[in-house]
């Protein structure tokens, strides 16, 4: 049974990232037995991986249809947002003064992702953008709150990949990257809050207008109540 559990906990991390690299997206079906054959596992831990991923809003049963990636309103992507907000705030708010070696991971991470989107990678780039940003939590030293706000992020994953969507956004999003790798490096932490609180509003805004282009186009990624 444990090893069930480790293996299954090591899927959900890996189904995780499917989200975030654009692979599964809000509303698609999730085929277990397909998932067990791209993984080379049996149905038994892919299972309970889902069970796992259901218990966090990621993913939604329904009886005789199966899994499917969760649709969010978007009143619940906003309140991801408000939830990031917050907790982010208190994160950065503890941290520490830190390191050379993290500011050159830092560092090394915005030129990964750079290099993703130049190479026309988008989903590998929103992956990389990701340990960017939770490096940074990470560094706070406040793991239950990082804990809770990777559920935020984890809940609004299959959205995130449209902030990218727009090659025009890749520029502002590495210049924003290297004035926070700056006001980390020189403790400005007031400064530090409001350039990731604008990263995030500019963010939330180029994925609520991609939102609404892909409705008026026939596409519609979110939930309606």
């Amino acid at each position: 049974m444990t090893s069930v559990v480790s293996v299954a906990t090591s899927l959900s991390s890996q189904l995780r990232e499917m989200l975030l690299d654009g692979e599964l997206a809000p509303g698609e079906p999730v085929r277990q037995e397909a998932l067990a054959k791209h993984f080379g596992v049996s149905r038994v831990p892919v299972r309970e991986a889902l069970r796992m991923l259901e218990s966090e809003g990621i993913v939604k049963h329904t009886p005789n249809a199966g899994y499917t990636i969760t649709k969010l309103t978007e009143s619940e992507l906003k309140q991801t947002y408000i939830v990031r907000e917050a907790l982010e705030t208190e994160l950065i708010r503890a941290m520490p003064e830190v390191e050379e070696i993290d500011l050159d991971i830092l560092r090394t991470l915005n030129d990964e992702m750079a290099a993703y989107v130049s190479a026309g990678n988008v989903g590998a780039a929103n992956v990389t953008n990701r340990r960017f940003h939770f490096k940074i939590f990470d560094l706070c030293g406040l793991s239950l709150v990082t804990s809770f706000v990777e559920m935020a992020w984890a809940r609004a994953a299959p959205y995130h990949i449209l902030v990218l969507s727009a090659p025009e956004q890749a520029p502002r999003i590495f210049d924003e990257h290297l004035i926070m790798i700056e006001q980390i490096r020189t403790h400005d932490i007031d400064g530090l809050l409001a350039t990731i609180d604008h990263h995030r509003v500019t963010g939330q805004n180029r994925v609520m207008q991609t939102l609404q282009l892909l409705r008026r186009h026939g596409r519609d990624l979110t939930e309606h109540s």
